[in-house]
Order: structure tokens, then C-alpha cells, then sequence
């Protein structure tokens, strides 16, 4: 058996997310709920009228790997019953990372 593995789920890259404002995608409805670690925004996507939520974190305290394997989990459990739905959505603003959720 080799020591090295083939493949894991588990491994994230590095990926370019797409940089948006996100007054221009989404109509932010109100802030429910913000802490030490970012905010979370109701939200309506402009162009398909889905209502999100948008989960936002600061890239000054968030580095770019750490947020991806949040957004990795978020989405690989969401289908359990009793979890958020994660969507794959996940974007950048010019001070957070961002992905939504139902």
C-alpha cells in the first residue's frame, strides 16, 4: 500500500474567487446576524429573485484558505437534513469573502 494518498475530499485548493460588489448581484435586505467573525445578510439574488442568506467574513482577519474550507464543509454537509443548505456560490468583495446559504 502506498503512503501516499490518491485523492481526498479533504483537499482544498487555492481558488480565484470572483471579485463582485454585492449591491450589483444582490439586494441586501437587512443584517440578521454579525459577531467577531463576520455577518450573515438577508439577501435577494437581482437576476433569479432567490431569496440567500450571505455569509461574509473580513479578508483582514480571514485568510483566503481558511474561508474555503468553511465554504468546503458548509457545502459538502449541507445535505444532511438537519443542516443549511450551502450553495455553491462563493465570491469576494473588496474587504470580506462571502458565500450563501438558504
Amino acid at each position: 500500500m502506498s503512503s501516499k494518498r490518491l485523492c481526498s475530499i479533504h483537499k482544498i485548493r487555492e481558488l480565484q474567487l470572483p471579485l463582485i460588489e454585492i449591491q450589483e448581484q444582490y439586494e441586501v435586505i437587512k443584517e440578521i446576524g454579525s459577531g467577531d467573525y463576520g455577518k450573515v445578510m438577508l439577501a435577494v439574488h437581482r437576476d433569479t429573485e432567490s431569496q440567500v442568506a450571505l455569509k461574509a467574513v473580513p479578508k483582514i482577519t480571514t485568510p483566503l484558505k481558511d474561508f474555503l474550507i468553511e465554504f468546503h464543509y458548509s457545502y459538502f454537509l449541507s445535505p444532511h437534513n438537519n443542516i443549511l443548505d450551502t450553495y455553491d456560490v462563493a465570491f469576494e468583495t473588496i474587504e470580506h469573502y462571502v458565500f450563501a446559504q438558504e
